[in-house]
């Protein structure tokens, strides 16, 4: 029914409600101009997935168009022409692993079909409590999933619709103070993204939003030590109580692409996205990338208004359907990060 609705739709009309939606969204989501710092979870859904997309400033909205679309919109998904698979791997901060994977299948009319895959591990810590502040010799390690389904499909010749639901677990690595139950953190989250052929040359927009769903509820209870007795020589508790529940990150993308250069075995691309974070400032991403014969690719992107990376540069080789990408990003006030990918299209 909804589908058929959208189909009666003029192309003009429907860009006109996305355009609407860009605009309005950001007013809905806060009604104060401030940064919202350390309000959300998940946090690991905000790294970026593939070093092709890495490499570019992070600006995907309009240019991803293979597997690694289900991590960032997944309307992309439909340019895939047959089968997709993408794999990508980054070293985090501190130790930090975070490994990704995807893969997608074009079934004809009945559209693209993604599965996605995503686990970020931060190796052994040390175990510190409130008379042990410098550790009990214990370790425990924290850990993020995530598993994903994605669909999407030509609505018309130029616009494109894509949605991913995911299954989302935080595992913080130790046990609560009641029953000794591990305490973890689990919800579904969705991404809706569209894509659109505009007509004007190789200009191509896509609009998505990520991370929508209901908060992540922890596991467990907890007892709260406020001072210690020097009488019976023992910690003051309180009442046990229940972790209170965090919102996801949840962020609005509007981006743009298009080819400034497409001669012979020569392509430069450039593209931008503007992103509304639930969580922080607004800030926009740029990317540019110069292809020659379609199998080498140079790129470089910039962060505008970034508290985190501020500039990356990648480079990447493809044969016959086979891709490989590195990308080097430049952190504000942390070390720089390298992402390693490789792509199947076939």
């Amino acid at each position: 029914m909804i589908f058929k609705t959208i189909k009666k739709l003029r192309l003009s009309q429907l860009v006109i409600v996305a355009v609407v939606l860009a605009l309005t969204f950001p007013v809905s989501v806060s009604a104060q101009s401030f940064a919202k710092v350390g309000i959300v979870g998940g946090q690991f859904l905000k790294i970026g997935v593939g070093a092709e997309i890495v490499g570019m400033g992070s600006s995907a909205m309009a240019t991803v168009d293979d597997a690694q679309a289900v991590f960032w919109n997944p309307s992309g998904l439909t340019s895939i022409k047959n089968t997709s698979v993408y794999l990508s791997q980054v070293n985090w901060f501190a130790g930090v692993e975070y490994i990704s994977a995807a893969a997608a299948k074009n079934l004809g009319r009945i559209g693209t079909i993604g599965l996605s895959f995503s686990y970020l591990t931060s190796g052994d810590m040390d175990v510190t409590t409130y008379s042990q502040q410098e550790g009990t010799g214990e370790t425990f390690g924290y850990s993020d999933l995530m598993l994903g389904v994605s669909w999407a499909r030509n609505l018309t010749d130029r616009f494109s619709f894509g949605i991913t639901a995911k299954y989302v677990v935080e595992d913080f690595g130790f046990n609560d103070d009641v029953d000794g139950t591990a305490v973890k953190a689990q919800a579904i989250a969705f991404d809706i993204g569209t894509q659109y052929i505009t007509g004007l040359k190789s200009l191509k927009m896509g609009i998505a939003i990520q991370n929508f769903g209901p908060e992540l509820s922890p596991s467990g209870a907890y007892e709260d030590i406020i001072g210690y007795d020097s009488k019976t020589q023992d910690y003051i508790r309180v009442e046990a109580a229940d972790f209170k529940s965090y919102p996801m990150p949840m962020v609005f993308k509007v981006g743009v692409m298009m080819d400034l250069l497409d001669i012979a075995n020569h392509k430069l691309t450039v593209a931008a996205d503007a992103l509304h974070p639930s969580d922080n400032e607004e800030r926009v991403n740029v990317g540019v990338q110069y292809s020659l014969y379609n199998a080498l690719h140079l790129r470089g992107g910039y962060i505008f208004n970034a508290d985190a990376a501020t500039f990356s540069l990648g480079a990447g080789f493809t044969l016959k359907g086979t891709h490989i990408d590195y990308a080097f990003s430049q952190y504000v006030l942390l070390d720089e990060l390298h992402t390693i990918s490789v792509g199947f299209n076939h």
